[in-house]
């Protein structure tokens, strides 16, 4: 899936109801980037909604910004909705007219996957999840 294009506009729609100019995206994503991956090592695991909620609530915080529920939505719908490489899906197209059975293994939740799971022209066989672990 295409993060690198997908979460700048996600927070870009987050920042939206921020004073204009009071941070850039890239800030956020830094700042962000931190605290989720200080979460995801703390234990007990907790399922990614929860940790990105978290740490998005932590960095609107660090850097002054109001932060509302709905932005978590923003977000995980985001990565939801995030296309992959243009030329992914005609590559696992390829592998399963070659007999290959294919699976995603994601460490985010069933719900925040099966969106990205859908545009991949139904040639997935199987996605494992952190959810399930």
């Amino acid at each position: 899936m295409q993060w690198d294009e997908g979460l700048p506009a996600a927070v870009e729609t987050i920042l939206a109801r921020q004073a204009e100019g009071a941070v850039d995206v890239g800030t956020l994503i830094r700042a962000y980037d931190k605290y989720e991956h200080d979460l995801e090592a703390q234990r007990p695991h907790r399922s990614f909604r929860l940790v990105a909620g978290e740490g998005l609530r932590m960095t609107m915080t660090e850097l002054g910004l109001s932060y509302a529920l709905t932005d978590i939505e923003i977000l995980t719908s985001a990565i939801s909705r995030m296309p992959p490489f243009p030329e992914v899906v005609q590559a696992l197209g390829a592998l399963k007219a070659h007999g290959f059975e294919l699976c995603i293994v994601s460490n985010t939740d069933d719900d925040i996957i099966a969106g990205d799971v859908a545009q991949l022209g139904g040639h997935i066989d199987r996605v494992i999840t952190a959810e399930q672990a």
